[in-house]
């Protein structure tokens, strides 16, 4: 009747990796992080804050009660999306070398918002003790699982723009791409604040 630990378990990673891939504001804040051209090193870093970041706030959320009504969360979700474009325009614009580390820490601030957008997914475990620390970590487990999915297929996508139409093309398609997140997010929060 009851499912298996390893059931469960996989029954979490499966949501945490569909709650990243559905999630309109998740997908698009990650593909502005991830449209910086970073190195793989960098790559593999900025996903790890992505992740530590929501980390932190889910286990706040479930095992002490951390609560942020809605009404905030979602608007604070789009601003993200709105600040990491325009951080990633202007640390272009002003050539930053050291904008790496300001931009990991941006991330994971960031996460711990995206956290609270997550958390309402783990409401309805209703599960406890063990249950809630194997759901926990599975759900971790698949945002992780589904960031990779998205990061390759970014990676894969920007490959293929280099290849066919050269570093010029890719620049300006970052660009475009940072300008639209920037349109859709500032969209995104006016409707969620006053709409």
């Amino acid at each position: 009747v009851l499912p298996s630990a390893w059931a469960s378990l996989a029954q979490q990673v499966r949501q945490g990796a569909w709650h990243v891939l559905s999630g309109a504001d998740h997908l698009l804040f990650l593909l502005v992080v991830l449209a910086a051209a970073w190195s793989l090193r960098q790559v593999v870093l900025v996903l790890t804050c992505f992740t530590a970041g929501h980390a932190v706030t889910l286990v706040a959320c479930a095992g002490y009660g951390l609560d942020v009504p809605g009404a905030w969360v979602e608007p604070a979700i789009a601003a993200t999306i709105v600040g990491m474009a325009v951080f990633d325009r202007w640390s272009v614009h002003r050539s930053l070398t050291g904008a790496v580390a300001v931009r990991l820490t941006l991330v994971f601030v960031c996460a711990l918002i995206h956290g609270w957008g997550l958390a309402g997914a783990l409401t309805d475990l209703g599960v406890g003790g063990m249950g809630k620390a194997m759901s926990l970590l599975g759900f971790n487990v698949g945002i992780e699982l589904g960031q990779l999915v998205v990061a390759f297929s970014a990676a894969l996508v920007m490959w293929l723009i280099r290849q066919l139409s050269g570093p010029v093309v890719l620049t300006q398609t970052t660009r475009l791409a940072s300008y639209i997140a920037m349109a859709l997010g500032t969209f995104w929060f006016f409707q969620r604040a006053f709409g």
